[in-house]
């Protein structure tokens, strides 16, 4: 169907203008039919709820009219629809090794969902996917590696998902795998003081919402001094009294906090970096903007944590 779509266009473009419209009737050729992998695309990606419940066979289209939550097929597509976050960009594909992908450019972090293998049949179609996601490029192992089967069914001319089905893989005799779960341990200790830090670092992100809230003529501030402040009648711009003495030294428990790349009039861009005091710690940097997204770095390298850190799990 392909090969005479594309034959019947050529032809038609070899043709004198004048006999075009004349030949058109006699050149048509229907577009290729959807694939199942096309509907399975339109369901989960098309852009109103039509489009999901055309996938759905017929007794279960009934059903999801009468109560759109009941299957539970809903929460995988809310599952996917964060795909579709706000500033990710998405790629479907209709062909390939690769279904989906989506970039978060801002987190440098990208999660395709793969397709390992597809049995195509008249009237059924497998399609087995396996999400993968990227740090930096990097691939990110998962503490599970989920497998996911999805059965197409042709019926009176339209592919319906019949199946989802599921499979967690814990590879635990892989030593791949195991290394890199084992990457993820911190060393004794080391934990607690990580901790302390990305509460400090968070309460430096919200202290900075707050001073801008309170002085909008001035916008965030570069300094840690103007965070802080005691004994005042009332806040002000170089005393807002929203952190303690301590953190507004920079120094605490092995770690230096500093607020950084102010830019805009009023400033509405700033950087907060906690990095380990000493080096050799093990201890990773940790860095934030007005995001308030944290990354971080193994290495404790300020520098690292700001143009390619990893985006810390929640």
């Amino acid at each position: 169907m392909h090969g005479r779509y594309a034959i019947a266009l050529a032809l038609y473009s070899l043709l004198p203008l004048g006999l075009r419209g004349q030949t058109a009737a006699i050149l048509h050729v229907d577009p290729p039919p959807q694939t199942a992998r096309q509907a399975l695309l339109e369901m989960f990606f098309g852009l109103s709820p039509a489009q999901f419940l055309k996938h759905l066979p017929t007794d279960a289209q009934v059903l999801v009219k009468k109560n759109v939550n009941v299957l539970p097929l809903q929460e995988f597509s809310q599952t996917l629809g964060q795909l579709q976050m706000p500033g990710r960009k998405i790629e479907t594909f209709d062909t390939g090794p690769i279904l989906v992908r989506s970039e978060d450019p801002y987190a440098q972090r990208t999660i395709e969902v793969a397709v390992d293998s597809e049995y195509e049949g008249v009237d059924e179609d497998e399609i087995h996917l396996s999400p993968h996601v990227y740090h930096s490029g990097k691939l990110h192992s998962l503490p599970v590696v989920p497998k996911i089967t999805c059965t197409m069914e042709f019926e009176a001319g339209v592919w319906r998902l019949s199946d989802i089905a599921v499979d967690l893989h814990v590879p635990i005799g892989d030593r791949t795998f195991l290394d890199a779960l084992g990457s993820r341990l911190r060393p004794e200790g080391v934990e607690t003081i990580e901790t302390a830090a990305l509460g400090r670092l968070r309460t430096l992100s919200t202290a900075e919402v707050s001073y801008t809230a309170s002085f909008p003529e001035v916008g965030f501030t570069c300094s840690l001094a103007d965070l802080g402040g005691s004994g005042q009648d009332e806040p002000t711009p170089n005393a807002a009294m929203l952190i303690d003495a301590g953190l507004a030294s920079g120094k605490l428990d092995g770690y230096v906090f500093s607020l950084e790349d102010c830019t805009g009039s009023p400033v509405d861009h700033f950087q907060i970096l906690a990095i380990p005091e000493n080096t050799g710690t093990e201890m990773r940097a940790f860095c934030s903007d007005e995001s308030a997204n944290i990354r971080y770095s193994e290495n404790g390298d300020a520098g690292a944590c700001l143009s390619a850190g990893e985006p810390l799990a929640n």
